[in-house]
Order: structure tokens, then sequence, then C-alpha cells
């Protein structure tokens, strides 16, 4: 062709019609592994769920066990000063009692 004074530059393929086999073949291929995709996805999301989940489980349990623990000081100091008052009372006066 360079005889004729023409150069070929560039050539492009349009179009390619491939086997109805292959083609399906592509397609189930391409679908298997945007399956697989969404699986990895999936997995991991129930896997962040999970932490989220036991990290609240934690917090609840901890924070129950420090309000517990500080009604337990405040139920003592209470009484505490009950028996005091009391006693102050009783000392006082203890035929009245």
């Amino acid at each position: 062709m360079a005889a004729l004074g023409i150069e070929v530059v560039d050539v492009r393929i349009k179009q390619i019609n491939l086997p109805t086999e292959v083609s399906e073949a592509i397609y189930n291929r391409m679908r298997a592994e945007r399956e697989a995709v969404a699986r990895r996805h999936r997995s991991q999301g129930q896997e962040e769920a999970e932490k989220l989940r036991a990290t609240a489980d934690y917090e609840v349990t901890r924070t129950l066990a420090e309000a517990e623990r500080q009604g337990r000081i405040m139920r003592g100091e209470g009484d505490a000063e009950a028996a005091k008052l009391f006693a102050d009372a009783f000392s006082q006066d203890p035929d009245f009692y």
C-alpha cells in the first residue's frame, strides 16, 4: 500500500459478534464476580454490625454496673445517716423512744 501512497495509521474493531455460548459464559462470569463482591461486602457489614453490637452491649453492662454501684453507695450513706439521726435522737431523750 505504501507504493500507492496509502499509509495505514490505525485499525479499529467496531463490533465483535461472539457465539451465544461465549456471550453467556462472559455474562455468567461477570455476574459471579459481582455476586462475590456483594457477598464480601455483606460479610464485612455483618462483621462490623457484630462489633458494634458487642461494644454497645459492653457499654450497657458497664453503665448499669456503675449505676448499681453508685446506688448501693448512696443507699449505704443514706442508711448510715438515718442510723446516726436515730441514735442522736435516742440519746437526747431515751424515754421518748
